[in-house]
């Protein structure tokens, strides 16, 4: 990209935390583009503070961005190189990302798979997550409750295997909301992005209620 190194508002630090400075004339685009992937922090007048940890990565994923075009988005706005601790824990997570699939299997039970039978034995293996595990159906493939399906994945994003979740939607009940639509008001390109890829992700049938919304009100 051809911003000038000063225009350039990204700071990106070794601790991983990163400022976006609010005067540049880049602030709202950079802030939208980051805002997929990384964790707000802090937000006070002349620099914003953020995160990029390993469940703003998977967020980023999730919404299908990659490893490669998170750091671009990174090196094109920086002012300084990239330090090597970031861009290694960006490729560490998107390397670990999706080599374990959450799957439907009954109704109260789903289904942990790998393709990667010595990935999936390991994590097996793991003291905290072996106590979520019902029964093996064979090497590629392991038993869960649905009703732990939040902490499953809680504690896989600790060990730095966020999950591929392919569940999808149950339907409900639908719920009235009345809408109140503010003149001028817009929802951002990620945000419609991240929407559709949540809803419609493998084309999983799925009941979004207000993100529905969202997205028949955006451009």
């Amino acid at each position: 990209m051809n911003i000038s190194i000063k225009d350039k508002p990204l700071i990106v630090q070794p601790n991983f935390n990163i400022l976006l400075e609010v005067k540049s004339p880049y602030f709202e685009e950079v802030r939208d583009k980051i805002s997929g992937f990384l964790e707000l922090v802090k937000s006070p007048s002349l620099f914003f503070t953020y995160k990029i940890t390993n469940i703003s990565l998977w967020n980023g994923f999730s919404i299908g961005m990659t490893g490669k075009e998170i750091l671009k988005v990174l090196q094109d706005y920086a002012k300084f190189k990239i330090p090597s601790s970031v861009t290694q824990f960006v490729k560490d997570n998107t390397y670990n990302y999706g080599r374990i699939k959450l799957l439907p299997y009954t109704e109260d039970q789903l289904k942990v798979h790998s393709k990667d039978n010595q990935l999936l034995k390991d994590i097996s293996e793991n003291t905290i997550i072996n106590k979520y595990i019902i029964d093996f159906l064979d090497k590629n493939n392991f038993i869960i409750s649905k009703a732990l399906q939040g902490l499953f994945k809680a504690d896989m994003i600790n060990l730095n295997f966020p999950v591929d979740d392919q569940i999808g939607f149950q339907k409900g009940d639908a719920f009235p909301i009345k809408e109140k639509v503010v003149e001028g008001f817009r929802y951002r390109d990620y945000q419609i992005e991240s929407v559709n890829s949540f809803l419609g992700k493998n084309d999983r049938d799925g009941d979004g209620g207000v993100l529905d919304r969202l997205i028949r009100l955006g451009p």
